[in-house]
């Protein structure tokens, strides 16, 4: 794969596009693998990265946080446009829609806002009928916060769409704290409009990706509150 592009997102982070050597088919809220030199066993140097662009698109585009002393990731910022990047395997991942005809509750920290802006943009191109979508994305810092312009782009042109930040590290204009706060606040509405049968009957689903403490308590809030494992689809970014 041949880097076409590289922008700095942030101070910590980076937007890679890369061109496949060959066809790379892919599903929205997929990932990646990369093969990366960066130890004698080649196991070692494989690295999974959230696809961030539709599949419509003739590129992959990934956004990577650089990691404190993490090979992989300082092997990546040594390179620039025109450099190679081997292709560990393809596409995989649990964070796909098949059945559009649901609520969906997104909830990420970080770069695991990435299958999540993949998803949206190909409901966007494709005009494909949802129910409720609720993004919840939570960083430290105003700074941190990733594809802004890009989500209230999308939320322009998705009706049902609702984005929701959420700080944890400063204050700022908007809401300040972690993202298990406002998940909880829709799933009270959404019992609310069941009490009140206003509801829209489809059914509710969550995909959950980020950072590991966030993933693991949502999680197991979500399985206390009593929705079914197979309402909740995961990936854990370590």
């Amino acid at each position: 794969m041949i880097i076409t592009k590289i922008i700095d997102e942030t101070s910590t982070t980076k937007r890679f596009y890369l061109k496949p050597d060959k066809d790379l088919p892919f599903k929205a809220g997929q990932y990646i693998s990369l093969s990366l030199p960066i130890d004698p066993r080649k196991s070692r140097g494989i690295r999974h990265y959230s696809i961030a662009n539709s599949p419509n698109a003739d590129e992959v585009e990934l956004v990577i946080v650089e990691k404190e002393g993490g090979k992989g990731t300082a092997y990546l910022w040594s390179l620039e446009v025109g450099d190679h990047i081997e292709l560990g395997h393809g596409a995989s991942g649990v964070l796909t829609i098949n059945n559009y005809k649901k609520n969906f509750v997104f909830i990420c920290t970080g770069t695991g806002i990435s299958p999540f802006k993949s998803i949206l943009e190909y409901i966007k191109e494709e005009k494909i009928e949802t129910g409720d979508i609720h993004l919840v994305f939570g960083t430290r810092r105003e700074e941190n916060i990733l594809y802004f312009t890009e989500m209230q782009e999308l939320v322009e042109a998705i009706p049902q769409l609702k984005y929701h930040i959420i700080l944890s590290r400063e204050p700022w204009k908007g809401r300040q704290g972690y993202v298990h706060e406002i998940y909880k606040e829709i799933i009270d509405n959404y019992f609310q409009a069941m009490e009140n049968g206003e509801y829209n009957e489809l059914p509710l689903e969550f995909f959950i990706c980020g950072w590991k403490d966030m993933v693991d308590e949502a999680r197991k809030t979500l399985f206390d509150i009593g929705f079914d494992k197979k309402q909740v689809k995961v990936e854990v970014y370590e």
